[in-house]
C-alpha cells in the first residue's frame, strides 16, 4: 500500500497471572531472607521493611508497565507498516499486562478494523467506552464514537448509525474523517448518491491511510458509477489489504461484488 498510516493512540497496560505469581513468591522470598538476615543480626531493617517492600512492588510494576507500552508501540508500527494481525496480537499482549489500559483496547478495535472485522472491532470500541478509568492521554469519547458510527453504518444498522452521527456532532466532530465516511455510508446504504460523493470528496478523508481510504476510494467510485454511469477503477490492494475481499464480503456483499467487477488501478 502506499500509504498505511493508520490513526491510533498509545499508553500503558498489564500483569499476566504467571508473572503476578512470581511477583508475590518473590516479595515472600525477600521478606523471608530479610527477616532470616535480621534474626541473626546481619541486617536491621526496622521501620525500613515495608519502604523496601514498596520500592521492590513499584519497580516491578513499572517495568510491566514499560513492557506493556512497549508492545504496544510495536503494534502501532505494525498498524503503519499494514501487518495488521501482528498489531492484534501486539494489542492483544499489551492488554494482558495491563488489563486496566482503555487504550489497548481501543488501538485492538483500530487493528481489527483494518481487517475487516468490523464486528469484532465495534466489540473493541464498546469495551474501551465502558471501562471506568482515569482519561489523561486523549479525550476517548472523541475518538470510540466516529468508529462506533462507521461500523454501524457498514453493519447496516442506519438508525444506529444516525443517532451516533448525532452524538459526534453535538462532540462537534465535523472534520472527523471516520465520521464523514460513516455519514457516506449511511448516505449510500439509502441511495442518497450525490450526498455520498460530495461526503467522501471531503478533505478529511484524503489524509487517510490503509484500508480505511481504500474503503473510501471504492465508495467513490462506486457512487459514480451508480450516480455517473462512469466505470472508475479501485485499488483492491488498498481496500482490502492483507484480509483479502472474504472479511468484508461477509460486512457488505454488494460493496465486494461492485469491486471485484470495476478496473482495477
Amino acid at each position: 500500500m502506499a500509504n498505511t498510516r493508520v490513526d491510533s493512540w498509545r499508553l500503558v497496560g498489564s500483569v499476566p497471572r504467571v508473572e503476578r505469581i512470581a511477583f508475590i513468591v518473590g516479595i515472600i522470598l525477600f521478606g523471608a531472607l530479610a527477616g532470616l538476615a535480621q534474626a541473626y543480626g546481619l541486617v536491621q531493617l526496622g521501620a525500613w521493611f515495608p519502604i523496601l517492600v514498596g520500592l521492590v512492588t513499584f519497580a516491578f510494576f513499572l517495568f510491566r508497565m514499560k513492557r506493556a507500552n512497549a508492545e504496544s508501540v510495536e503494534g502501532i508500527t505494525f498498524l503503519n507498516q499494514g501487518r495488521f494481525t501482528e498489531a492484534v496480537a501486539a494489542f492483544e499482549r499489551s492488554h494482558k499486562r495491563y488489563p486496566r489500559s482503555h487504550v489497548f483496547i481501543f488501538n485492538r478495535g483500530i487493528a481489527l478494523f483494518s481487517l475487516w472485522r468490523v464486528a469484532e472491532a465495534e466489540a473493541s470500541f464498546l469495551q474501551a467506552s465502558r471501562m471506568k478509568v482515569a482519561n489523561f492521554s486523549f479525550d476517548l469519547e472523541r475518538m470510540v464514537v466516529p468508529y462506533l458510527a462507521l461500523t454501524a453504518a457498514l453493519l447496516g444498522r442506519l438508525d444506529e448509525a444516525r443517532q451516533r452521527i448525532t452524538q459526534a456532532d453535538q462532540l462537534k466532530l465535523d472534520r472527523s474523517a471516520h465520521l464523514t465516511i460513516a455519514k457516506a455510508v449511511v448516505a449510500l446504504r439509502s441511495n442518497e448518491l450525490k450526498s455520498a460523493r460530495e461526503l467522501l470528496a471531503s478533505y478529511e478523508v484524503k489524509l487517510l491511510g490503509g484500508p480505511t481510504r481504500g474503503l473510501a476510494d471504492a465508495l467513490t467510485a462506486w457512487a459514480a458509477e451508480q450516480f455517473l454511469g462512469q466505470a472508475r477503477p479501485v485499488d483492491r490492494v488498498a481496500l482490502f489489504g492483507e484480509a483479502g475481499p472474504d472479511a468484508l464480503r461477509k460486512v457488505w456483499p454488494e460493496l465486494v461484488e461492485f469491486v471485484t467487477r470495476a478496473p482495477e488501478v
